[in-house]
Order: C-alpha cells, then sequence, then structure tokens
C-alpha cells in the first residue's frame, strides 16, 4: 500500500502525501491493534520506523541531517505505541461500561479500598509467560490501574460524554 500511495502522490504536495498515509496506510498497521498489539522492542521499533520512513515521504525531506522527530511533530503524528495503547485503554473502559460484547465477569475486583486500590481498578492476572503477560488483558488491566483515579472513575461510568476522549 505504501509503494501504491507513493507512485500516485509523489508529484502532490506534503498536506495531500500526510492525507494517503493517513487514510490508506496507517489504518493497515492499526488494524486490530487493542489485539496485536506488540511487545518486543524490536518488533515496536520496525512499526516506528515505517512510520519515520512515511514522515519523510510525506514532507518529502530524505536529508540525513533532518531529524525525523522534529518531521512528526510538525506533522502532529502520535506514535503508534501510544496510538494502539490509547486503542487498548479505549477498548477496555468500553467493556467496563457494557458497550461491546467483551465480558469481564472473569476479572476480580478488589474486595476493599486501600489508599493505593480502589473499586475502579482490577486485580492484576497472576502471569508466568510473556506472551501471556503482555497480552491484552493483563497488560491493560496494569494501564487501567495505573491510570488516575479520576480518569478511571470518569471513564467506568456509562455517560455518553465519557468516552469523547477517545473517539
Amino acid at each position: 500500500m505504501i509503494n501504491f500511495v507513493r507512485r500516485n502522490v509523489y508529484h502532490c504536495d506534503p498536506t495531500a502525501r500526510a492525507t494517503a498515509y493517513l487514510s490508506l496506510v496507517r489504518p493497515l498497521l492499526e488494524y486490530a491493534a487493542a489485539v496485536w498489539d506488540p511487545y518486543r522492542l524490536r518488533d515496536i521499533n520496525c512499526l516506528e520506523m515505517f512510520q519515520r520512513h512515511a514522515a519523510r515521504f510525506a514532507k518529502n525531506d530524505y536529508r540525513h541531517t533532518t531529524s525525523v522527530t522534529e518531521l512528526l511533530n510538525d506533522l502532529e503524528w502520535a506514535s503508534l505505541s501510544d496510538r494502539r495503547k490509547d486503542v487498548r485503554f479505549n477498548l477496555f473502559s468500553k467493556a467496563v461500561i457494557g458497550r461491546t460484547a467483551i465480558s469481564l465477569n472473569h476479572l476480580s475486583r478488589p474486595t476493599r479500598c486501600t489508599q493505593y486500590i480502589d473499586q475502579s481498578s482490577f486485580i492484576p492476572i497472576a502471569t508466568r509467560t510473556d506472551v501471556y503477560k503482555f497480552s491484552f488483558f493483563p497488560r491493560t488491566i496494569n494501564d487501567w490501574n495505573s491510570a488516575p483515579a479520576e480518569v478511571r472513575l470518569k471513564l467506568s461510568s456509562p455517560s455518553d460524554k465519557s468516552l469523547e476522549l477517545f473517539d
């Protein structure tokens, strides 16, 4: 798909190139990202490198002296790993309020509140392997519990405005 975009919008302005990447290529990179979110650094770097190449293409700036981070900031593109984390968090928050078919009945809630644990958090899942440790539920529960309590309470309320942050 990226080669298709390069062939067909090569002579367009940077805005059209960026739009072509955002609408045709990035959705392929983010398809089902809540489920397959990689945890190995080499896999994460491979995906981020792809976006960095796309930023150079969008700005038509292939000089070695140009900072790709500045190009990404100029294009206002968030990192793919941050976007995948947001998608996981969004899906989990929708599951908490019952807006998805994902059942959370198998997850345990704390029986009492402490200074660090409240009723909006979940008990972390014990894991033995990295494959399971970095799968959707254990990883997202850790992210959910590390979020501020105000955010968790706001996102776990069933009001329509609670998920505007992510939609």
